[in-house]
């Protein structure tokens, strides 16, 4: 026989429960007890409790006090009830004798087992469910065994009565024996209205769902009343649903009937003692309510299903319906289906409520989830639905978890007041064997955390709790921002792309000059989308009231803030704008013509579980896989974005990404600048040597190439990344490959081919741009430095940015000795600004805490100055007394090989040169057939005539121009070199004579400058050019100064070399030399606190 439709299988549960209602062996009793006596209760089941009444005999009975509250517990115990006022808690009448009176039904189902020790336990199946006492040993030595006993039995397992089995020994050396007493099941068969068949309809676990009926106040009658009496609705799938199962609601809303497999039945069944308890000691528990398991038996198959209290019961109007989970993988449901919505949908939704309710709802979660990880349960659901602010909740409902709140769909200004209906459904999955093949499988094709829904239960805890924290708040964490009119603005905003992580970002071009505040120009603001920056823009906020105050100068170097606007943006290419808000940053190329960025996140660690909504396992997975593998673990901090690099790194990450698949390359380009440490990472920023056009094309196009080939076709309709990087860096600035010089009368027109570098002394050359742009940087690092010393409480800013910014097409007239250079503090999502005030409301440990985290990222930036400083001296210090060509084989993912060196003295660096390669023992590197050809680099040289106003004295340009006969050092490919540039204030001979030295590879590493590489030549061709050069006397004092401000005492060449020592050709322990320089800055700044 096929299986019955949705719509027979409702009238066959229908009439199963009116017959195993009819069938119950249950009658009403009546019993009575005058004052000062007992009423003993007869053994057995009590189905339910009518009434209990206390009151004299000559008023009429309904007058009587209703006591049924006070009788329950001691009726479902079973114990005697003491006829007393002090135990009714009142005297109806004084003076007068009282009479108890009490009416229940009883069943008489009771069974009775006693089984000697070392003797087998045989029950029917489902006793375990109605077990009423379980004692085991002799007579005036008992222990209670029904916990032990019943997981033994649900867990399927033959019971044997021992000492070891329930874990005591009552009577040592003597013949226990246990003693069982169980509820048998109430259980009805019946056959088929059509066809004859024989069908059954079976309740599980009955005593133990009639308890909690009882605990929840329900009445059996009430509930077996609500089963039968008019017809089941529903019968059908949820439309959002995945699951199959089948829905059905009683004709009163009360209660949901929905069909769930035997697996799903059997957890259920297994942990309601847990369960019960659970809600027994929450009750601000949001779990569903059980109150019922059955299973219809018809021909072989069985159906299981469950009854629950209908979250939505006693609603009117249901204005949105919502199921979250805290994923995004297949969470959107098209809002025209009229159906639930899921998380998708509900993004642009917070709902603020009453500081207690907001932390009932989430303590109440947290600790619902906490059960349901004991249990091993994930793929739970948050129902929400939200009614309108007068929609009157039914009192028969008995709904305890309706709360008035604000909804916020844009984060701030706007809300509107509502009512809010949570329940915690979809509770019986278990993280069984399908669900662990599935997050293997989702984790290596989707994502991670965020995205799948097959996640293991502390995990899935974790991150639903976290969600629904952001998603339900304290009314007093409603956004207060700073209001920007959007008329302001050119609109639509134009999208710019992301930049690094996933907020978009929108042009927002002031349209009128009294829109504009002190001087700003048309592209002064960018708009940052405030759906990803919620956290920043509390920050802001803070921050801006706390500008001013004595102690908070570090404010001024964050990134500036204007406000949030609202404004129509053009989110996708070709559809209509869409309002958006915006959160309004300074934009930091806005005046540049090419701006070149560093983005440096500072601290070892940059993610701390359960901080700002961070995740434990996230959290532990950003640390074992980033910080821990970055130079976060090495220096304290790694290079997170390169805005408009050079033609160098584009050349090194050509190399590296070539081969690599186009949807691996951005997280390997990425990976590879988190690798890098500082010193080349800020010798790559200021690189300004002239590279040949048809070599940077030729840069640009391969790497294009590569890129296109790796995605397989060239007809991709998504948009580049580059395009898209490159509208997001340039905007406001023209493009880089158009540099402009200050036009003055008589200075000629300068081609835009023509090498960088200006053709008389007008203009500042690239050498004196680069001493400038790292002086600044020195001087606002640490200018930085010294402001977190005047902070006046510690911070927690843990994932925050520091920003490197400097226009590196634009040559300034030498009359200013200026570049536009610029240093913020930037990216606070993960922060958070502690005030004196919030400082003093925090707990001993979590002051601690803000202590640690402040101290890490001064040590951060301590040590980041440290590298800036290293450089500035290694390069422009001393006079130049050598010059090094190092040529090296560039490697993609390992160390690069040295191929050989050639040192040349200051004073024979004129004229063009060829200059035989030497290896680290000094003899020359060969290569060819037979090894024959030597191998040589040609250079020239020219000195640059700097005027007597420039800082800079002792200018030399240095063109490479080709190596030859370059040795394979790859077995499967030719070498990839490219050259090293070290100019030192060391002897060309002391030079020599250590080049195998282990510190000497750093002594000639931190100044260096290095050609772009060439990949796959023998013999390539550069023409590249560079410029050396050495600081006058007088241009020394700024660096001086700015040290001497950072750890408080004047600092003179002396202390420079113990701090720098391979800079003046001192072989110490670099590494002690950077941590005395870091704990002198640090010792300063505790000082100063």
């Amino acid at each position: 026989m096929p299986s019955p439709s949705a719509d027979d299988l409702k009238g066959y549960i229908q009439d199963g429960f009116r017959r195993s209602h009819d069938l119950l062996d249950s009658k009403l009793i009546t019993a009575e007890a005058g004052e000062f006596e007992q009423i003993q209760f007869p053994e057995g089941f009590i189905t339910e409790l009518v009434c209990a009444r206390y009151g004299t005999l000559d008023t009429h009975f309904k007058d009587w006090a209703d006591v049924t509250d006070q009788t329950r517990e001691d009726l479902l115990q079973g114990r005697a009830v003491p006829v007393t006022n002090e135990r009714m808690g009142l005297d109806p009448k004084i003076g007068c004798r009282k009479v108890f009176r009490i009416q229940y039904k009883h069943s008489t189902n009771l069974v009775e087992v006693v089984v000697r020790e070392g003797e087998g336990l045989e029950l029917p199946p489902g006793s375990a469910e109605g077990l009423v006492c379980a004692v085991y040993g002799i007579s005036d030595k008992v222990v209670d065994v029904i916990a032990p006993l019943r997981q033994l039995m649900l867990s399927g397992q033959q019971v044997t009565v021992s000492n070891e089995e329930f874990g005591v020994d009552p009577a040592p050396g003597q013949v226990k024996q246990l003693r069982v007493q169980y509820q048998s099941s109430p259980r009805s068969s019946f056959r088929l209205h059509t066809g004859g068949e024989l069908a059954s309809f079976e309740v599980l676990a009955a005593p133990l769902f009639a308890s909690l009926l009882h605990v929840h106040s329900v009445s059996y009658a009430d509930f077996l009343q609500s089963l039968v009496s008019g017809n089941l609705t529903g019968g059908k799938t949820e439309a959002s649903g995945k699951s199959g199962e089948i829905f059905w609601r009683t004709r009163d809303q009360r209660y949901v009937l929905k069909t769930v497999s035997e697996q799903e039945v059997g957890q259920l069944i297994k942990m309601l003692p847990e369960y019960k308890e659970h809600l027994e000691s929450n009750p601000h528990s949001v779990l569903t309510r059980y109150y019922g398991a059955y299973r219809f038996h018809l021909e072989g198959d069985n159906t299981f299903f469950v009854v629950m209290s209908n979250v939505l019961a006693g609603l009117g109007e249901i204005q949105a319906l919502f199921d979250l989970k805290g994923t995004t993988e297949d969470r959107w449901v098209d809002p025209k289906t009229c159906g639930c919505l899921k998380d998708n949908n509900f993004a642009p939704i917070t709902l603020f409520l009453d500081r207690q309710d907001a932390t009932t709802i989430n303590e109440g979660l947290a600790a619902d989830t906490a059960f349901l990880q004991e249990q091993g349960i994930m793929d739970y659901s948050l129902l929400v639905a939200l009614c309108p602010p007068d929609d009157p909740v039914s009192e028969q409902a008995g709904h305890h978890r309706v709360f008035s709140a604000k909804e916020s769909r844009g984060l701030w200004g706007e809300t509107r007041d509502c009512k809010v209906c949570l329940g915690l459904v979809d509770m019986l999955v278990t993280y069984g064997w399908k669900k662990k093949v599935a997050h293997l499988l989702k984790a290596l094709t989707i994502g991670w955390v965020d995205e799948i829904d097959t996640m293991p239960p502390d995990i899935y805890a974790e991150r639903f709790c976290n969600y629904l924290a952001k998603k339900i708040r304290p009314t007093a964490s409603l956004l207060q921002v700073t209001a920007v009119p959007s008329n302001l603005f050119k609109t639509p905003c134009g999208a710019l792309g992301r930049s690094g992580g996933t907020a978009s970002f929108f042009a927002t071009e002031l349209l009128q000059q009294e829109g504009a505040q002190g001087e700003e120009s048309k592209n002064y603001w960018l708009g940052k989308d405030l759906a990803r920056a919620r956290d920043e823009v509390v920050f802001y906020e803070a921050a801006k009231n706390l500008q001013g105050r004595d102690g908070w100068q570090i404010l001024n170097f964050m990134t500036p803030y204007r406000g949030v606007c609202r404004a129509p943006c053009a989110v996708k290419e070709g559809k209509e704008a869409e309002d958006v808000d915006l959160m309004l940053l300074r934009n930091c190329r806005d005046g540049l013509v090419s701006a070149r960025m560093l983005d440096i996140k500072m601290g070892n660690v940059t993610a701390v579980g359960g901080w700002q909504g961070k995740g434990n396992m996230k959290a532990f997975v950003q640390h074992i896989t980033v910080d821990s593998n970055t130079n976060s673990a090495g220096e304290g901090f790694r290079l997170e974005g390169f805005d408009n690099p050079p033609a160098l790194l584009r050349s090194i990450e050509h190399l590296q990404l070539s081969h690599i698949p186009r949807h691996a390359q951005k997280r390997l380009r990425r990976f590879n600048l988190q690798r890098m440490q500082a010193n080349e990472f800020l010798r790559i920023f200021l690189d300004l040597h002239h590279v040949p056009e048809s070599l940077g094309r030729q840069i640009s196009e391969d790497t294009t190439e590569s890129m296109v080939n790796s995605r397989g076709s060239t007809g991709s309709r998504r948009r580049s990344t580059r395009a898209t990087f490159q509208k997001l860096f340039c905007h406001g600035s023209t493009p880089p490959s158009a540099p402009t010089f200050p036009t003055q009368p008589g200075y000629p027109a300068i081609a835009q081919d023509q090498a960088p570098g200006p053709p008389n002394e007008l203009c500042l050359r690239a050498i004196e741009i680069q001493e400038l742009v790292l002086l600044q940087c020195i001087q606002q690092v640490a200018g930085l430095v010294v402001a977190c010393r005047k902070v006046p409480v510690p911070q927690q800013w843990i994932g925050s940015s520091v920003m490197f910014v400097f226009d590196c097409a634009t040559f300034p007239r030498r009359s200013s000795q200026s570049v536009p250079t610029r240093v913020h503090i930037f990216d606070w999502g993960r922060s958070e600004l502690n005030t004196e005030e919030g400082h003093a409301r925090l707990s001993p440990s979590e002051q601690a805490d803000r202590q640690k985290f402040w101290r890490l990222y001064r040590v951060a930036l301590a040590k980041l100055l440290y590298q800036c400083c290293s450089l500035y001296v290694a390069r422009f210090w001393k006079p130049v007394a050598s010059i090094t060509f190092r040529v090296w084989d560039k490697d993609a993912f390992t160390d690069d090989d040295f191929i050989g060196a050639a040192v040349l003295a200051a004073e024979e660096a004129v004229g063009t040169k060829d200059l035989q390669l030497q290896d680290m023992g000094g003899h020359r590197v060969k290569a060819g057939f037979l090894f024959k050809g030597e191998t040589s680099v040609k250079v020239s040289f020219k000195p640059l005539n700097l005027p007597s106003t420039s800082r800079l004295c002792g200018g030399l340009g240095v063109c490479l121009h080709e190596a030859k006969n370059i040795p394979r050092c790859d077995v499967a490919s030719p070498s990839d070199p490219f050259v090293e540039i070290s100019a030192l204030g060391a002897q060309a001979s002391f030079v020599r004579k250590n080049l195998g030295h282990g510190l000497m590879h750093g002594l000639l590493r931190t100044p260096a400058h290095c050609s772009t590489v060439i990949k796959d030549n023998h013999s390539p061709v550069w023409e590249e050019d560079f410029e050396l050069g050495h600081l006058t006397a007088a241009a020394r004092a700024p660096l001086l100064d700015a040290l001497a401000t950072v750890v408080g005492k004047e600092v003179d060449d002396s202390r420079l070399a113990s701090w720098f020592p391979l800079q003046f050709e001192i072989f110490g322990n670099p590494s002690a030399a950077e941590e005395a320089f870091v704990e002198a800055c640090i010792a300063c700044d505790e000082e100063g606190e």
